[in-house]
């Protein structure tokens, strides 16, 4: 069971031939379903599939015991657990605990141009990016954006503003793995320390 300090991460590669079955609450299968991008709604679907999977291994719980509800800003929430989500290129990943917690997963390669450097970045930041190596340049930038991300989402800020956030003041961890053929960087930030539990061998 998940305790009080643990922050517990689930990730998995999203199945190429994988059923569509219906999700609870029957609010958010529909929210998917509207979804007019198909890759996009698979890996709405399957990132919800996978929460069913991290509350009920890490906290006991069965989603239709869960109150759910959306935020005006259009967030989904349980008084159950804190949770956040994040897909991308063929992976989802979510994280659950007791307190805030915010995840992104990005492909480790291609994902962040340096062109939107200077949006990502602080100003010191942006020195030490320049002061780097090409090759380490990428590995730098996408870390930074990971973090921020998850730092965003634990926040609940308004607005994204990338270059205003910094990642010193808050309590973030970055992993970089392997999934398949291909190399992920994913990112947390939490509210207080925390034991990070990571479980990226699930399979639907």
């Amino acid at each position: 069971m998940c305790k009080d300090a643990n922050v517990d991460v689930y990730i998995a590669i999203i199945p190429e031939n994988g059923c569509m079955e219906a999700v609870y609450p029957p609010e958010r299968d529909q929210e998917i379903n509207l979804t007019s991008n198909e890759k996009i709604k698979k890996e709405k679907h399957y990132v919800w599939r996978l929460l069913e999977y991290a509350v009920l291994n890490s906290f006991g719980f069965c989603m239709e015991d869960m109150a759910f509800q959306k935020t005006k800003r259009g967030k989904w929430i349980t008084p159950n657990c804190e949770f956040s989500l994040s897909h991308s290129n063929g992976v989802v990943a979510v994280a659950v605990s007791r307190f805030r917690v915010g995840i992104d997963i990005e492909i480790a390669h291609g994902a962040c141009s340096p062109r939107i450097a200077p949006r990502v970045l602080t100003e010191m930041e942006l020195l030490e990016y320049n002061s780097l190596a090409d090759i380490e340049r990428e590995e730098y930038l996408i870390k930074k954006w990971t973090v921020k991300e998850a730092i965003f989402k634990s926040e609940e800020c308004e607005v994204f503003e990338p270059s205003k956030i910094d990642v010193s003041c808050y309590k973030t961890a970055t992993y970089f793995l392997k999934l398949g053929d291909l190399d992920y960087v994913c990112s947390l930030a939490t509210e207080m320390p925390a034991n990070i539990r990571i479980f990226s061998d699930i399979k639907f």
